[in-house]
């Protein structure tokens, strides 16, 4: 019921292979190794993420007025645009792992190296209004990830009464368009991008095309294009022109997902004292915000302050509130944060108290939630990219709740 009559199946094969190194004689000589373990997969799996029946051409009722004064006519019209030939979006992955144990399990963890290619994306494809439509699903194209994932567990101090070990995780993922339609329209030898869908070839999916911010016109200066005026913005000029229009746009970023993503973890005690905290962060990734002052009127919150030009203010970041963004340009800031996301201590009851009120467990705790993050985002949360005029429109404008919990577990 997804796809069409020419591909209503597909087949998904994958293979993987282990070594227990660590069994073999040649290393048993290596006492520090208690395991070591290699991995290897290749493997493919399909993506079937449309709704039913979308590859057929689907009808919808239409009113239709003949004549002036006339009576309104139903009628039955193709409301969507079929594809025959839409089949599954299919991923293939290569990966290589290594699994090891070192010092007694002192230190232990899984290293994994990745390359994944995406083909046939099922994407809605705009089309020339002319034809009756303006998209059409297909499949097109081939998007690459690669990366690397890390995760590590280790014991730094082990004495009678203190202890404290540790245990992080790392990924890093390069995504990028390998190719799209496999079309050079403008014959200079490369396969052309689609601007209008922000896909760029060798760059990542969603990638911020705009113009390069270059600060405020002020007061005095020489250069302000007709129809700007001091406190408006100014935009690089990449041709060399004299002017600013489509052509001096260039790929600024992506936000669609980080670079690398980290997180430790910390585990202190101390006879019965316990201490954990966990930090997170994400990196290499953008926002993107409009210009002008995004009010949201009618709405029980604060509004971003962030020093609007005045001529009393004569800020080279931020435009007054009179711009009315000619160029329909945005302004990209960056969501990279690091955050105490948990931190807890609790306190757990000598077996003398718990005799003597008879019970067999008490734990006292506090922990707190969202504790800090650091961050240069000037919208409510960088994680989720909530912002006041995001491109994903006025959502998210609430910032992630801090928050405190004091319990207590009992066992009888």
């Amino acid at each position: 019921s997804v796809f069409a009559a020419n591909y209503k199946y597909a087949t998904f094969p994958s293979i993987a292979l282990g070594w227990m190194i660590s069994d073999e004689p040649f290393l048993k000589a290596a006492g520090f190794i208690d395991m070591l373990k290699i991995r290897v997969s290749y493997g493919s799996i399909g993506n079937q993420a449309i709704a039913p029946y979308n590859s057929l051409s689907l009808s919808g009722l239409q009113r239709y007025v003949f004549g002036d004064g006339g009576p309104s006519s139903l009628g039955v019209v193709k409301s969507t645009l079929g594809n025959d030939n839409l089949k599954w979006e299919s991923t293939y992955t290569t990966n290589t792992a290594m699994d090891f144990s070192l010092f007694k399990q002192r230190i232990s963890g899984t290293i994994e190296v990745y390359n994944s290619n995406t083909k046939d994306l099922l994407v809605s494809r705009s089309i020339p209004v002319m034809t009756g439509y303006t998209t059409i699903l297909t499949n097109i194209g081939v998007v690459n990830n690669k990366g690397l994932e890390l995760s590590l567990n280790w014991i730094n101090i082990q004495r009678n009464k203190f202890q404290w070990n540790s245990s992080a995780t790392y990924f890093h993922n390069k995504n990028e368009i390998v190719h799209l339609f496999e079309t050079d329209l403008d014959l200079d030898g490369k396969e052309d991008d689609v601007v209008a869908n922000r896909w760029f070839i060798g760059h990542p999916i969603n990638s911020y095309y705009d113009y390069v911010f270059d600060g405020i016109y002020q007061e005095g200066d020489t250069d302000i294009p007709p129809g700007s005026q001091p406190g408006w913005v100014r935009v690089k000029d990449l041709t060399g022109e004299g002017t600013r229009n489509a052509d001096d746009r260039t790929i600024l970023g992506s936000g669609k997902n980080p670079k690398d993503e980290f997180s430790i973890r910390n585990n202190f005690s101390y006879g019965n004292l316990s201490l954990s905290v966990f930090l997170s962060g994400m990196l290499g990734w953008d926002a993107m915000f409009n210009l002008i002052n995004p009010l949201v009127p009618g709405r029980a919150l604060n509004q971003v302050d962030e020093g609007w030009w005045t001529a009393e203010n004569k800020s080279n970041t931020r435009p007054t509130l009179l711009y009315n963004n000619p160029l329909l340009t945005n302004w990209y800031v960056s969501r990279n944060f690091v955050r105490i996301k948990d931190a807890s201590i609790a306190y757990d009851f000598d077996k003398t108290t718990l005799d003597r009120f008879k019970l067999s467990s008490f734990r006292l705790y506090l922990s707190v939630k969202n504790l800090y993050t650091f961050t240069k985002f000037p919208g409510s949360d960088p994680e989720s990219g909530g912002d006041y005029s995001s491109e994903q429109g006025s959502t998210n404008l609430f910032p992630m709740p801090r928050t405190f919990t004091l319990g207590f577990n009992i066992g009888f």
